[in-house]
């Protein structure tokens, strides 16, 4: 029989402890099968508007009306986790990545590198484009580490401390 990837633990806990009981194990099932909590990537001001947003690019706090995001509708800030220039870096990145391959291969054809210094230039062509795609691509306006700097600006704002909503996005 074959078991679904998100249950292996669960059978592997049942089937070692077959002999015991219910009530004995049942925590460490509920443990298992405990829904995954949810991320916290936006802040609203007091009329319900997305006021900040946790970029995953960037990885920082941004405010909505000093940053640009394109909107989403399936979101509950009804913006997209990305701001328009992190989403532009993302895509940036990912591009450059996929070219990495070749040339590494061109540098071995060259003879520039030994193919046993294939996996260690791989890398470092890949840290070196992150690096550049993430140097190029920074704000102007400030972004924030912390939700107390967010709240702290949103007070600012004269609004009063946010509603939290959290991403219904639960990944595993």
């Amino acid at each position: 029989m074959q078991i679904k990837k998100q249950f292996t633990e669960l059978i592997t806990l049942l089937e070692s402890n077959q002999e015991k009981m219910i009530k004995t194990i049942l925590p460490q099932v509920l443990a298992l099968c405990e829904s995954k909590v949810a991320t916290l990537n936006c802040l609203f001001d007091k009329n319900k508007r997305a006021f900040a947003i946790y970029c995953y690019f960037h990885k920082q706090w941004e405010i909505v009306l000093e940053v640009d995001y394109s909107a989403v509708s399936k979101s509950p800030s009804g913006k997209s986790r990305l701001c328009k220039l992190g989403q532009k870096a993302f895509t940036a990145q990912q591009n450059a990545f996929k070219l990495v391959p070749s040339k590494v291969l061109e540098l071995v054809e060259s003879g520039k590198i030994k193919t046993s210094e294939i996996k260690e230039t791989t890398s470092k062509l890949l840290q070196d484009t992150k690096t550049l795609i993430e140097e190029t691509h920074q704000h102007d306006t400030n972004l924030y580490n912390t939700l107390e700097q967010v709240e702290a600006k949103l007070l600012e704002f004269n609004n009063t401390i946010p509603r939290i909503v959290e991403d219904t996005d639960k990944t595993a």
